[in-house]
């Protein structure tokens, strides 16, 4: 390799078109597609902490799963847990970097999803909003489209109630109008 030859690596990078603005990250430094800057570090939403597979599905199954960021601690929950983010686009590629330029040459796209509802994990020392992704595809297998246990659904039918609005940590997405599975245990003596 001579000193002057470019060097290329893949880099996988992320878009989240939310209602305050675009969040671009990538997880291999500063790059540059289709004329957008994409940073390790979002001044908000801050880095990415856990991505989706990149995995096709096969068969009945519609290829969806969870993004998990890790925000800035300075930022409001109000603002992590805002209900118009829920429906916001988020799309991922791969792509080949030009690492001395920082221009991404060639691109795949590995999902093209929508917000279906976002929570918060906290542990100790550590804040995680997760957001669960749904494809196009997979919001017409829902019969009961939109119909959600979020606040965003819950002041669709019930205007200026405010009832969900704390309610933060909501890790299970709980489809109306369903079956439950049975919770707690049984047994005999």
């Amino acid at each position: 390799m001579a000193l002057g030859d470019r060097i290329a690596g893949l880099a996988a990078f992320i878009k989240l078109e939310l209602p305050g603005g675009d969040v671009r990250l990538s997880d291999g430094g500063a790059l540059k597609f289709n004329d957008e800057i994409y940073q390790v570090k979002h001044p908000v939403w801050g880095s990415v902490a856990e991505a989706p597979p990149t995995e096709a599905s096969v068969g009945d199954l519609a290829p969806g799963g969870t993004i998990a960021l890790a925000p800035n601690p300075a930022t409001a929950v109000s603002v992590l847990t805002d209900p118009a983010i829920d429906g916001s686009r988020v799309q991922a590629w791969l792509g080949e970097v030009d690492w001395s330029t920082g221009i991404v040459a060639t691109a795949e796209r590995l999902g093209d999803w929508f917000i279906d509802i976002s929570f918060q994990r906290i542990g100790r020392g550590s804040r995680i909003v997760a957001f669960e992704l749904l494809t196009s595809i997979e919001r017409m297998f829902l019969t009961n489209r939109g119909n959600v246990c979020s606040p965003r659904f819950h002041k669709s039918i019930f205007p200026g109630e405010k009832g969900f609005d704390n309610c933060t940590d909501v890790e299970v997405s709980v489809p109306w109008g369903t079956q439950a599975a049975p919770s707690g245990t049984t047994g005999s003596g």
